[in-house]
C-alpha cells in the first residue's frame, strides 16, 4: 500500500559571515568514484556534494573550478567528500557521477560580484562580494546554509581568503559540515509500529502502520529520509524490495505515515513468533540517483513481535488472488497506459461436521464459519506518459463477514483408501460501492483443490498459473483457476458420528 505524501520542509538555516575570501589552493583527492570510499572510517552517515551553478558575471573569474579545490581542501573528511560530474556521462541522474560512485546528496552554488560601491551595516565599503550556498539537491531543492563575505576592493583573491583561508575564514567557523547536515536531515532514531493485530493465523495478511518517526532530538524526521522494514519469518508487502535482503522492503518517509501490509508465514502446527523490525538508513539521495532498491539499513529504530498460529483448530482456509497489468494502447493522438494491480484475500476459519459416507468417501461440511477479507485495487492511467489523476482509481478495504451478510461455506470429501481429500469452497463478501460496485466471490470447480489427510488433519494448497487481469475485476465468482489465484488449508477432522 503506497505511503501518503504531503511533504512540507521548513527552510534551512541561513549563515552569514561579514568578512572576506581565499587564494588559489590545489585540488587534492577529488576524482570520480572517490565518494564510494567515503564510508571508510566514518562512524555515521557519509555525505557527498558537488559544485553546481557558479556565476561570476563579467569578472572573468573561473569561479566553479576555484570553488571545487577550495571546498575540497576545507571540508573533505572521512564523512564528507566533494565530487565532480563525469565528463561525457549518460544523461540519467544515476550515471552523472560515475557508475560506481555513490550519488551526491548536496550541491554548492556560488556568486561572485564586483563594482558594488555599497556599504555594509557598519558603514564599511563593499566593492566585491562572494556568496556560497549549500542546498539539499532533492525535489524540491532546499537551502541548508549560506555564507557571505565582502571586500572593500575589487579582489577575488581577497574574498577567497576571507571565505576559506584566513584564520577567521567563514568556512572554518561554526559547526563541522557533518554536524550541520545531520541537524538538517533529522535522521530517524525512533518510530511507532501499529500492527492490525498481534495474533494471526498461518498465512494471514494484515495492515500495518509505521508512524511518529523522530530524530534523536524528538523532532519529526524529514520526508526524504528512508526506512527499511524487515520480517524475520513472514513477508512485508509494499515498498521496494531491497537488493540482497529478500525479506526487506524500503520506503520513503514522506509525510511520516507509512502504510503497508504483512503476510504471516506458513508452517507446522503450533504457535511461532515473528519479528517485524524497522531500520533507519543513511540513504537520502534523490530516488532517480539512488533507487529505493539500493537502500541499506543503518540502525534499528523499532520492532513489533507477532504470534502466528498454524494448524490450530477449528481450521483455516486462505484464499488469495494477486494480478497486475501494464497495458498501453497507441493511436495518432498518442498513447494511453493502464498500470495497476489487484489483490484480494479471504481468511476463513471453520469447524467441520461429519455428515455421511457414500461408497468409500467420507463427507464433511463446514459450520460456524467466519471470514475476514481484504481488498486492494489500483489502476493508474497515463496519457502520453503523464499520470492523469482524475482517471486513476484506488480502493482499499478490509473487514469481517459471515451469514447472513455474505456467504462462507466449505465442503470436504475424504477418500478412505488413498488418504487424499478434495475441498470445495464458496465465498462471497458483502457487495461494496466505492468507485464502482465490487465484491470478492469464489466458487471452486470440482476436483480442483486436492490435498492429503494425516491423522486428524486435512491439508493442501493450490496455485493457478500466473497471468494478467483486466482493469476492473468481473462481477462473477472466481472458480479457483483464475490467474494469480492460490489456496491453502489446514483443517481438523471431527469424529465420524
Amino acid at each position: 500500500m503506497a505511503a501518503r505524501s504531503r511533504a512540507r520542509w521548513p527552510a534551512g538555516a541561513l549563515w552569514f559571515a561579514g568578512i572576506a575570501c581565499v587564494s588559489g589552493l590545489l585540488l587534492t583527492g577529488v576524482r570520480p568514484g572517490d565518494a564510494g570510499q567515503a564510508a571508510s572510517g566514518c562512524a555515521t552517515c557519509a555525505r557527498r556534494a558537488y559544485v553546481g551553478r557558479a556565476e561570476a558575471g563579467a569578472t572573468g573569474v573561473a569561479l566553479g573550478e576555484s570553488l571545487v579545490s577550495r571546498l575540497a581542501e576545507v571540508l573533505t573528511s572521512p564523512c564528507f567528500h566533494l565530487q565532480r560530474p563525469v565528463a561525457g556521462a549518460p544523461e540519467s541522474e544515476a550515471a552523472r557521477f560515475g557508475a560506481k560512485a555513490e550519488p551526491p546528496e548536496y550541491v554548492f552554488e556560488a556568486e561572485y560580484e564586483e563594482g558594488l560601491n555599497a556599504r555594509a551595516a557598519d558603514g564599511s565599503a563593499v566593492m566585491s562580494r562572494l556568496t556560497l550556498t549549500l542546498f539539499y539537491d532533492g525535489e524540491p531543492r532546499e537551502r541548508v546554509a549560506s555564507w557571505t563575505v565582502t571586500s572593500p576592493i575589487n579582489s577575488f583573491t581577497a574574498c577567497t581568503n576571507r571565505m576559506f583561508q584566513n584564520k577567521d575564514a567563514a568556512m572554518k567557523g561554526g559547526r563541522p559540515i557533518e554536524a550541520l547536515l545531520e541537524d538538517f536531515e533529522r535522521r530517524p532514531a525512533s518510530c511507532q509500529i501499529h500492527p492490525g493485530k498481534t495474533d494471526l493465523a498461518c498465512g494471514e495478511t494484515m495492515d500495518l502502520i509505521i508512524a511518529v518517526l523522530r530524530d534523536g532530538n524528538g523532532r519529526e524526521t524529514r520526508p526524504f529520509n528512508r526506512i527499511v522494514v524487515e520480517a524475520e519469518k513472514g513477508e512485508v508487502l509494499g515498498g521496494e524490495p531491497v537488493e540482497g535482503r529478500p525479506r526487506s522492503r524500503a520506503f520513503l518517509v514522506d509525510d511520516g505515515i507509512i502504510e503497508l501490509r504483512y503476510r504471516a508465514p506458513g508452517g507446522e502446527a503450533g504457535a511461532v513468533e515473528d519479528v517485524i523490525s524497522v531500520f533507519s538508513s543513511c540513504a537520502v539521495a534523490r530516488p532517480d540517483r539512488l533507487p529505493l532498491s539500493k537502500t541499506s539499513p543503518f540502525r534499528k529504530i523499532g520492532e513489533s513481535r507477532l504470534t502466528v498460529h498454524c494448524g490450530a483448530a477449528p481450521g483455516t482456509v486462505v484464499y488469495r488472488r494477486t494480478v497486475s497489468w501494464d497495458d498501453t494502447a497507441a493511436n495518432q493522438a498518442g498513447s494511453v497506459t493502464y498500470k495497476g494491480s489487484l489483490t484480494e484475500e479471504v481468511i476463513l476459519r471453520v469447524s467441520l461436521k461429519y455428515t455421511n459416507r457414500y461408497q468409500n468417501n467420507d463427507y464433511y461440511r463446514g459450520e460456524r464459519a467466519t471470514a475476514s477479507y481484504s481488498y486492494s485495487y489500483r489502476n493508474d492511467v497515463l496519457i502520453n506518459g503523464r499520470k492523469a489523476d482524475v482517471l486513476c482509481e484506488k480502493v482499499e478495504d478490509s473487514g469481517a463477514y459471515g451469514p447472513p451478510e455474505g456467504t462462507a461455506s466449505v465442503g470436504l470429501i475424504v477418500e478412505r483408501n488413498s488418504g487424499s481429500c478434495r475441498l470445495e469452497i464458496r465465498l462471497r463478501s458483502p457487495e461494496k460501492h466505492e468507485r464502482g460496485a465490487w465484491y470478492i466471490g469464489v466458487n471452486t470447480l470440482p476436483d480442483l483443490l486436492k490435498g492429503t489427510v494425516d491423522g486428524r488433519s486435512a491439508r493442501g494448497s493450490y496455485a493457478a498459473p500466473a497471468g494478467k487481469g483486466g482493469r476492473w475485476p468481473d462481477h462473477r465468482d472466481n472458480q479457483g483457476n483464475d490467474p494469480g489465484t492460490s489456496f491453502s488449508w489446514n483443517l481438523e477432522l471431527p469424529d465420524r458420528k
